[in-house]
């Protein structure tokens, strides 16, 4: 099930120019599109926990350490340069280190403690998978907000 947001083309623009006038950078854009897609795919993962099965599993495989460790390297340094811009550039940092933290976490951690660890968290009743999505979204709206406010 997919969940798409729709706003009229100049409502987004607007929004964005507003608060960032000729400040919108590269990184923040991008910073905004993570959080959109992390809320996205929560929502769909606390409206069909398969969803959350099907993502985890995306990294069941070797090369998934190195996809997740990569993602989160990328994520922590678009926060990280995207906080002198913003007006809560504390957050944006504490967030940026933690996604660095979870990216050598990764790494160190190796692909079969990785895989125990995935089929751990899919193998949860669906009661807990929909609690991880909706820490996820919280999450996803601190970044929103941080980004945005």
């Amino acid at each position: 099930m997919a969940v798409a947001v729709v706003l009229p083309a100049n409502c987004a623009k607007r929004l964005l120019l507003k608060r960032y006038n000729q400040h919108m950078t590269a990184p923040v854009l991008i910073s905004i599109l993570l959080a959109l897609a992390m809320i996205g795919t929560s929502l769909a993962a606390l409206a069909n926990t398969r969803v959350f099965a099907g993502v985890a599993r995306y990294f069941d495989r070797p090369s998934g350490v190195w996809i997740a460790a990569g993602i989160r390297l990328f994520a922590a340094a678009m926060l990280w340069l995207a906080a002198p811009v913003t007006q809560h550039p504390v957050v944006l940092k504490v967030m940026a280190a933690v996604a660095l933290a979870a990216a050598i976490a990764v790494v160190l951690m190796g692909y079969p403690r990785m895989q125990l660890m995935i089929r751990w968290a899919v193998d949860r009743p669906p009661a807990v998978l929909r609690l991880f999505a909706v820490v996820a979204i919280a999450i996803g709206a601190l970044l929103l907000w941080a980004l945005l406010g």
